[in-house]
């Protein structure tokens, strides 16, 4: 039995052909290589060995297919560094608001949140719905700090109540690394939900 540095997975069966029985044994690529023989086996194999295959047989591999892969796999490494530094940024950076208090404020609600990351522009404010209207109190383009909380007002424009309303309220956001996020509201009345920002 050959032994290696970790597991791997494998088929077998066993199958007859022109009166012959057949053992077949399928394993399983791997992507995490190289594989390293840990265990001597007779004169078949050796401790410490990378096996490569060529042609149809694996055997000692070469010094110049060792560096390749060697190579090959400190270049892998490095992108997988890079790519999880990436989203770790990205993570660390993503918008991240609370909702806090909702309530009715004359004819219109109001609810407000609280920036619970880093700091971060409101660049716009819109809604889809005609007749309703959103309303800061600072206008955008401006940066929401850390723990800075902010206040919204939406208002009925057709002289239907505010609490009979749907609506949705989107801000425009960008980061610290100039990514755009959208930041979106669904509410009805006092009753407001905040989904997950998306970037843009």
């Amino acid at each position: 039995m050959i032994i290696l540095n970790q597991h791997f997975t494998f088929k077998q069966g066993i199958i007859s052909i022109n009166g012959k029985t057949l053992f077949i044994l399928h394993v399983s690529a791997r992507e995490d290589i190289p594989t390293v023989c840990i265990r001597s086996h007779q004169e078949i194999i050796t401790e410490g060995t990378i096996y490569y295959k060529y042609s149809s047989q694996a055997s000692p591999i070469h010094a110049e297919d060792l560096i390749f892969l060697l190579s090959s796999l400190k270049s892998q490494d490095s992108k997988k560094l890079a790519n999880l530094e990436a989203k770790k940024t990205t993570i660390e950076y993503r918008p991240k608001v609370e909702r806090g208090t909702s309530g009715l404020q004359g004819s219109a609600v109001e609810f407000k949140f609280t920036n619970k990351g880093k700091r971060f522009k409101i660049k716009a404010i819109s809604t889809s719905n005609l007749d309703v209207a959103p309303y800061l109190y600072k206008q955008p383009p401006f940066f929401l700090e850390p723990d800075m909380q902010l206040a919204v007002k939406v208002f009925a424009q057709d002289g239907v109540s505010i609490l009979m309303k749907n609506y949705n309220v989107q801000f425009i956001v960008e980061n610290e690394l100039e990514e755009e996020y959208s930041i979106n509201i669904e509410g009805k009345g006092v009753s407001i939900k905040f989904l997950e920002p998306e970037l843009i």
